[in-house]
């Protein structure tokens, strides 16, 4: 047993070696050898690898290197096409001019071989295909880098698709992860902006989507809560996945033929309009974007298709976007303060979604998206670029380095694409139009009685834990102190007063809670009908609010008292 784990140790070794000088040479031969000149370098191969000049690079001006960018990471394989495409999404990450390569990756090879096909599927599911399926074909429908799709019939007569993942893209996969945690300064001298962004973090989130990528397990998860979340619902038709054909490197789901999004002849034979067809593609994107908060993150045509009664269906659910309430919460004040024109909410708005940073002049920030909003001002909705402005409040973002959630990136991307999927069957289509319902729907949320409870309950316990932490904090800073990291200067004279002023707002503050959190209590238990009732009011919820009123008087005599209101 300890031989062969030494075997496998050992070709695990060589594998690693071998990748590592396929990776080395490619890079010096698409002209970016010179990025190798690293320590890292000489611990996985010898000086033998042929390295390029910087010139090679320089001289081939802006254009010609990030286009060899892209035919680099398409001739390093899949791990390296992926990462390219998901760092598509993301211009806090890569530069405007790369970004527009990187979108021209195609995921699309040549399919391999139907044997296989086969000998995957049958050490999946333990037996022969012929067990399984009454009739499969041998030509795949669609061929990736990680995987191809074949359909295939069930003996119950149901017709299926059958995904595949490629053979040995797990093992390949590995091995680049772990080349790249090595080799990770030549992809942040390369591509990131690592003056802004920390390029090993970025790593370990690329590793975690390429692991969950090659384990088709994930991507039935996902299409399970997508459909879940749509149960019953009369516009959108989700495929499902044949959880007992199902495994790692195996994902059966129901085969939907349905009509090109650009078919327009398929329109037109089914009887239905381009713009109805149009308006609830957004409506569904919208819906799963600021009601769910699960976004399908790629929704282009491909994955699109048009059943003949008018439902959309979504297709590879393998990346898909999540929002948190909070995050919704601060998009939707964003769109309304771009609705008003009101630049100092649309600039509260985008702080919040970035963590509320520091910024030593937020009048400045301020100022670039009142220019941003004026800009955008007197022009009708539909001839607002969606692309354009979103563009914009990024270049914005960057320029006072400010870091939204990845889901955001996603977020935009999906709500361009869908958007140009609007435009192309309806001319006229905008889809701001379409978003005020929905923003709405997020405020009506945010004010009902029990959200507001939610929020004081949460806000008390936020300053719960300010208090209890701020002993360890002052401690903590103390010892800063001491060894010379904070230098301060203070009158202490009138610090007992300043520490009474304290603890008095303190006292006010957790007060003005308690009466909150009672008025909130009493107004739920005013809907609930909890005997005993006074004509048809609880008697519970009368005795709250008259306390609560009671004490929210003696709060504000307090205050009035003060000469400070």
């Amino acid at each position: 047993m300890t031989a062969s784990s030494s075997e496998r140790s050992v070709s695990r070794h060589a594998k690693l070696r071998m990748r590592t000088r396929q990776i080395l040479k490619t890079l010096a031969r698409h002209g970016f050898g010179y990025l190798l000149e690293t320590p890292q370098r000489h611990k996985l191969v010898s000086d033998s690898v042929a390295r390029s000049s910087p010139h090679e690079l320089t001289s081939a001006g802006q254009p010609g290197r990030w286009k060899r960018v892209r035919l680099l990471l398409e001739d390093l394989g899949p791990t390296f096409v992926k990462m390219g495409q998901i760092f598509s999404n993301r211009p806090d990450l890569i530069p405007e001019e790369l970004l527009t390569e990187l979108k021209k990756l195609q995921d699309s090879v040549p399919p391999f071989p139907f044997e296989e096909v086969k000998a995957t599927i049958e050490a999946e599911l333990e037996g022969p295909i012929e067990s399984f399926f009454r009739d499969f074909q041998k030509e795949p429908v669609a061929s990736a880098s990680v995987a191809q799709v074949h359909a295939a019939t069930l003996f119950n007569g149901k017709k299926v698709a059958v995904k595949v993942l490629r053979p040995g893209v797990e093992e390949l996969v590995g091995l680049d992860l772990e080349i790249l945690t090595h080799l990770g300064s030549w992809l942040e001298n390369l591509i990131l902006r690592s003056d802004i962004l920390d390029a090993k973090a970025i790593l370990e989130e690329f590793s975690r989507t390429m692991m969950k990528e090659t384990d088709l397990r994930n991507e039935a998860l996902y299409q399970g809560k997508f459909a879940a979340n749509f149960q019953d619902h009369p516009d959108i038709f989700v495929p499902r996945v044949v959880s007992a054909l199902s495994r790692r490197r195996l994902l059966v789901m129901d085969f939907v033929q349905g009509i090109h999004p650009l078919d327009w002849d398929g329109y037109d034979k089914a009887g239905l309009k381009r713009h109805d067809v149009a308006k609830k593609g957004v409506e569904l994107l919208l819906t799963q974007v600021f009601v769910h908060g699960f976004f399908h993150a790629d929704p282009h045509v491909g994955n699109l298709r048009i059943l003949a009664d008018g439902r959309i269906v979504f297709l590879d659910f393998g990346m898909m976007g999540i929002l948190f309430s909070k995050h919704r919460e601060y998009l939707a004040e964003m769109l309304a303060a771009l609705a008003v024109n009101d630049p100092t909410l649309l600039t509260r708005s985008l702080l919040k979604l970035a963590g509320k940073p520091l910024l030593d002049q937020p009048q400045k920030l301020e100022e670039e998206i009142f220019i941003l909003l004026e800009t955008y001002a007197h022009l009708p909705l539909k001839e607002v670029d969606l692309k354009d402005f979103l563009q914009r409040v990024v270049a914005i973002l960057l320029k006072f380095r400010l870091v939204l959630p990845p889901g955001l990136y996603l977020l935009m991307k999906s709500l361009v694409t869908i958007e140009g999927f609007g435009r192309q069957l309806n001319p006229d289509f905008q889809l701001l139009d379409q978003l005020e319902p929905f923003v709405r729907k997020v405020f009506a949320e945010k004010f009902e009685p029990q959200n507001l409870f939610k929020g004081a309950v949460d806000s008390l316990g936020d300053y719960v834990s300010f208090l209890g932490n701020l002993p360890e904090d002052l401690q903590e800073t103390l010892q800063h102190w001491k060894k010379g990291k904070i230098q301060l200067e203070w009158d202490h004279a009138d610090l007992e007063n300043i520490l009474h002023k304290a603890d008095r707002i303190s006292n006010r503050l957790s007060f003005a809670l308690i009466v909150t959190g009672v008025i909130l209590a009493s107004a739920l238990t005013f809907q609930s009908h909890i005997p005993p009732l006074w004509n048809g009011i609880p008697v519970l919820s009368i005795l709250g609010l008259l306390g609560s009123g009671i004490l929210g008087f003696a709060l504000l005599i307090s205050i009035w008292r003060s000469g400070r209101f």
